[in-house]
């Protein structure tokens, strides 16, 4: 035990990821969590801002449209779009 937590802090000191190297498959799957998480933030925050335009008074001069929760099609254009910045940048 005390010699698998010395490894592992040798490879930190090494600059190595304690979590190892990700296939394209794993990294895929992370992005597509990210994007998932991200629009239901997105879906809450605005879901609590119309819930609020229901129901406090000082509310009701302000148009708050009911938002929809995002759709599979949605997500996946997200992620999409995640995977091109983390491909395309430097």
């Amino acid at each position: 035990m005390a010699t698998n937590k010395l490894q592992k802090l040798l490879d930190q000191l090494e600059g190595k990821s304690p979590f190892g190297n990700k296939n394209g498959f794993e990294i895929r799957a992370d992005i597509l969590k990210l994007a998932q998480d991200h629009l239901q933030t997105e879906f809450g925050y605005a879901n609590g801002q119309y819930e609020q335009s229901i129901t406090q008074p000082e509310w009701k001069t302000i148009k708050v449209t009911k938002p929809t929760y995002p759709s599979t099609h949605k997500v996946l254009e997200t992620a999409k779009e995640m995977y091109t910045f983390v491909n395309t940048q430097v």
